[in-house]
């Protein structure tokens, strides 16, 4: 048994063949499915979102979505309006369809009022007040679960190896809140290191984990992403307290010992 790098060679009157074309289509496909076979479904990258007073702005991603990889190439501005109920910014995924020519599959992007169903996938959620305007910019950790006026991306099914995780932009900011505190946990400064050395996914069983034994509660709930962003917010208000604690200690309980 054996394998091969093949790679066609396309050179002046020689005749295109199928497999040459085949070859094309099929070689960075395998390449990218091959990589991502261990990751859930989620967004895998891109997805990023920003907002002004009349749109939600969605950057070029990739998601993957029942193991297919479908990307979307191109800036998006989805209009919003302010009427006082929850909305839901999904993608929702189509059928397969095949034409003579292409075969694959359609996803619509869509903002609607209630929850996402079996064939959708939430990338935000707010609650927009008559006469407010949306925001992003959050002021502290617990700020991305408000309620009111702010986008929440908490429910954002991010990719990992292990299942669903947390969006790598709450990832970030926790762990520059941690480093506020001037941590030196070890499971605090590994976790830290883990998300602002890479800017792909923390896999959900090694923050379910980190937030167990951080707050050593083995009943603490890390079944969703809200459990995991509660438990996370728990972590930096516990992190907060023993900077605090530790600093009494520095200038209350300081000895000269002279022999």
């Amino acid at each position: 048994m054996m394998f091969e790098r093949r790679m066609p060679i396309f050179t002046k009157g020689r005749i295109l063949k199928n497999e040459m074309l085949e070859l094309m289509r099929d070689y960075p496909r395998n390449v990218v499915e091959i990589f991502l076979a261990s990751r859930s479904d989620g967004v895998i990258a891109g997805f990023d979102l920003n907002v002004d007073k009349a749109s939600v702005i969605i950057s070029r991603g990739i998601v993957k979505y029942q193991g297919e990889i479908l990307v979307l190439d191109e800036v998006l501005n989805v209009p919003y309006e302010a009427d006082g109920s929850e909305q839901v910014l999904k993608l929702r995924f189509g059928d397969h369809y095949q034409t003579s020519d292409f075969a694959g599959r359609g996803v619509s992007v869509v903002l609607e009022r209630g929850v996402h169903q079996e064939d959708e996938m939430e990338i935000a959620r707010f609650n927009l007040s008559k006469g407010a305007y949306l925001r992003s910019d959050y002021q502290d950790f617990d700020d991305f679960r408000t309620a009111h006026n702010t986008l929440n991306i908490v429910n954002q099914p991010y990719s990992s190896v292990s299942g669903q995780t947390l969006s790598p932009v709450i990832l970030r900011y926790f762990a520059r809140a941690l480093l506020q505190y001037r941590t030196e946990h070890a499971h605090d400064l590994a976790i830290v290191y883990q998300v602002l050395n890479q800017e792909v996914s923390v896999s959900r069983e090694l923050l379910a984990n980190y937030v167990k034994v951080r707050l050593k509660d083995e009943g603490v709930r890390v079944e969703s992403n809200g459990d995991l962003h509660q438990g996370l917010g728990r972590v930096l208000k516990k992190a907060k307290a023993e900077q605090r604690e530790g600093g009494k200690m520095l200038s209350g309980g300081r000895k000269l010992i002279v022999e």
